[in-house]
């Protein structure tokens, strides 16, 4: 007889509670997940590099017994020579930077690891608008000394590539608009909001030179006849959208 109060308790619990839930529900207190078009937008634009940027490089050797400041030194030398070339150009401070510096032993491994020397290398980054002597820099620096050459890349300036970025965020946007669009007409629902809406990383691509050394620069006549037009930059967007419909 116990049992069978404790049941038919429990039995009106289950039932009150129901009830509460189905007002709680008409009434609008319990949310119901909206129903959504997730769809994708991918657009692509491209814009012609208003900015050159290239590394190159100082290597410098020196024997053990020479000890690492011979190399250290003479590499300061061609270096502060480039320095004052890229000056005469007129490119400032701001133009040019060191991007890597190290002084290295150089081994003999065959007997031991034997100390043989030294070597010293300075990669000089140098960024400038003036894509136009672009190869000009480039002879220029090396004539000064650079006797490495580390990739001579046309990019956008700060300015160019933070508007492509924008354009291509809104081209992607509107694709992945049209496109949830078509689904709702094709399908027969209307499209009331959105949802949410994210961006992927925004990627774009500089135009880049194949490697080139300064002896392929040298028998070429100058780098001139290797760098001869500085090319465009793609810039693409991708952006999540999920519409709400009813």
């Amino acid at each position: 007889m116990k049992n069978s109060t404790i049941f038919g308790i429990i039995a009106i619990i289950i039932v009150i509670g129901l009830v509460i839930v189905g007002v709680l529900a008409i009434t609008g207190n319990i949310k119901t997940e909206d129903k959504t078009i997730d769809v994708q937008g991918t657009a692509t634009i491209t814009k012609p590099a208003d900015k050159v940027w290239m590394s190159i490089g100082v290597v410098t050797e020196s024997t053990e017994s020479e000890g690492a400041t011979k190399a250290e030194n003479e590499n300061k030398e061609i270096s502060n020579k480039i320095y004052t070339t890229l000056k005469n150009l007129n490119l400032t401070s701001a133009d040019y930077k060191t991007e890597y510096y190290a002084v290295n032993p150089k081994y003999d491994w065959e007997k031991g690891q034997k100390l043989i020397g030294y070597t010293v290398t300075h990669q000089i980054r140098i960024d400038s608008e003036k894509i136009d002597m672009a190869a000009f820099i480039l002879d220029a620096a090396i004539e000064a000394g650079a006797n490495n050459i580390y990739g001579v890349n046309f990019d956008l300036s700060d300015n160019t590539r933070e508007t492509a970025k924008a354009e291509a965020l809104k081209q992607a946007t509107e694709i992945a608009k049209s496109k949830a669009e078509s689904m709702a007409s094709g399908t027969g629902v209307t499209i009331t909001g959105i949802k949410r809406i994210s961006d992927s990383t925004v990627d774009y691509i500089p135009y880049r030179y194949e490697e080139m050394s300064v002896s392929d620069v040298s028998a070429k006549g100058g780098a001139e006849n290797i760098i001869t037009e500085s090319g465009s930059v793609e810039v693409s967007a991708t952006v999540f959208i999920s519409y709400k419909f009813k």
